[in-house]
């Protein structure tokens, strides 16, 4: 397998970026959608004992066994490039391992011993190096900002509805919850790269991540054409906020990041001046961070069960939680039955 970082010298990372402050890159509406999601009862202590309880063991131990761990011997540059990602925004040495196949580019793991990155090695084949420096720089800005317990959690509910079918009804509820916070998360990934390596090398990746970067059928002969999709895309929000069943299963598709979208929040951002102003050390307005379009914190709406009647410590919020997930799944379960119930009375008339 060729390996895509293999002849260019080391990019010239700016020397600010290791003590900049994360909350600049951070996407306002990241901070709204966390805010929804911190109203969930009990939601801070989920994520600390899937964190402090997973089996993190076990998940190491099937990586030690299976994938490849980059370093010295195993695409030397690749992981080079990483180290200098991480020292660019002052992150300390996170494990990057390379697997085969995924169904994602690239998966962010957490647990108590810490984060680990996991890159699809398709991507070493298919991302110029520029691409792949700008990729891992966003990841690397994603590790800074504390986004690894979100990202690893929303993939540990995504198997867990999976794996579980119905039973895992309650998960897929808070899986929608942290879908509607990836959105902008990856946004403020996106924003921590270009300011490491500059807004075209994140757009050509964008273009690529959306389907594009080919030369066969003609190629893209229009660069600015994906960007005015992702305009075009945005018309739609509203439209998706005031539909529940179609943000619904928008949420629980996987791959659904908004790429296009991406692409046009990042030339937006750039067009309001913010990142000259953060190279420069001047100091941002309120108009140099436009809050999210109404009516929703996210693209695909909000979750957010509503708090408990009366704070009965640690326990209610678990009870509370609890409950109205189960809630949730029992219309769900339900449902289900009535039609199965319904469909088997028609047929036996027949």
């Amino acid at each position: 397998m060729p390996e895509a970082v293999n002849s260019q010298p080391s990019p010239v990372f700016p020397a600010w970026l290791a003590n900049l402050d994360p909350g600049l890159w951070r996407h306002p509406g990241e901070d709204q959608a966390l805010g929804s999601l911190k109203k969930a009862p009990g939601f801070d202590r989920l994520l600390s004992l899937m964190s402090a309880h997973g089996s993190g063991k076990a998940e190491r131990m099937v990586e030690t066994a299976s994938f490849l761990k980059a370093g010295k011997g195993i695409y030397p540059r690749l992981a080079q490039r990483w180290d200098e990602c991480l020292a660019a925004f002052g992150v300390g040495e996170i494990p990057l391992h390379l697997v085969h196949r995924q169904e994602k580019g690239w998966q962010i793991r957490y647990d108590a011993q810490g984060a680990r990155v996991i890159l699809a090695a398709d991507l070493l084949d298919s991302l110029p190096e520029t691409e792949m420096t700008a990729l891992l720089a966003g990841l690397a800005g994603g590790l800074k900002l504390g986004s690894a317990v979100n990202l690893a959690a929303v993939d540990f509910l995504r198997w867990f509805r999976d794996f579980s079918g119905l039973a895992g009804a309650p998960a897929a509820m808070l899986a929608w919850a942290l879908e509607n916070w990836r959105c902008y998360a990856l946004m403020s990934l996106d924003r921590a790269a270009a300011l490491a390596t500059g807004e075209a090398d994140v757009r050509h990746l964008l273009v690529r991540l959306a389907g594009g970067g080919h030369a066969a059928w003609g190629g893209i002969t229009d660069p600015d054409a994906p960007r005015r999709q992702g305009l075009a895309a945005e018309a739609y929000r509203d439209d998706w906020n005031n539909s529940h069943w179609r943000r619904f299963t928008a949420a629980l598709n996987r791959e659904n990041t908004g790429t296009l979208l991406r692409l046009a929040d990042l030339a937006n951002w750039f067009a309001s001046g913010a990142p000259a102003k953060i190279a420069a050390g001047t100091p941002l307005e309120a108009a140099d961070q436009p809050s999210p379009r109404e009516p929703g914190p996210a693209f695909w709406g909000e979750f957010a069960p509503p708090p408990p009647e009366a704070d009965g410590g640690e326990r209610a919020d678990w009870l509370a939680l609890a409950g109205e997930w189960g809630k949730m799944a029992e219309k769900g379960l339900s449902a289900f039955f009535r039609a199965g119930e319904s469909f088997l009375q028609d047929w036996r008339k027949k």
